[in-house]
């Protein structure tokens, strides 16, 4: 959420650029959007409170090969997209994040959950560009 500025901030400032430069505004937002943000929130919402929500008993319950801490970890991760965009986009969001999870916590790693939340996000800001 914050990471994107600040980001744009010090490639601006590095290369001395003015900040309005709108071409790299642009770039530096599909690379934050495809590759910045998929790998810290994977950190944050998988690697990090998915994991810890598996070590309470409660949260192992599974249905259908999706367990309740990732249903909870999906949950807070639409309520974080809910707040940058509107509600019914932050939907959008859930299900995907469901997957996310699921593949985490088959493979117990976080490349395969990077990878895919960086294909859905490439997806996401490339597709309508040829619309």
């Amino acid at each position: 959420m914050f990471a994107a500025p600040l980001f744009l901030l010090l490639v601006t400032q590095l290369v001395g650029l003015p900040i309005g430069f709108e071409r790299l505004q642009s770039i530096v937002f599909v690379v934050s959007a495809i590759v910045v943000y998929p790998v810290l929130e994977e950190i944050v919402f998988r690697g990090i409170l998915l994991y810890k929500l598996t070590t309470f008993h409660a949260f192992r319950f599974n249905f259908a090969g999706v367990t309740a801490a990732n249903v909870m970890s999906s949950l807070l991760f639409a309520l974080l997209h809910s707040y940058i965009f509107s509600d019914v986009l932050a939907l959008f969001v859930f299900f995907p994040s469901l997957i996310f999870g699921y593949f985490y916590e088959k493979t117990k790693s976080l490349k395969v959950s990077i990878t895919l939340h960086m294909f859905y996000n490439a997806h996401a800001i490339v597709l309508p560009a040829f619309w």
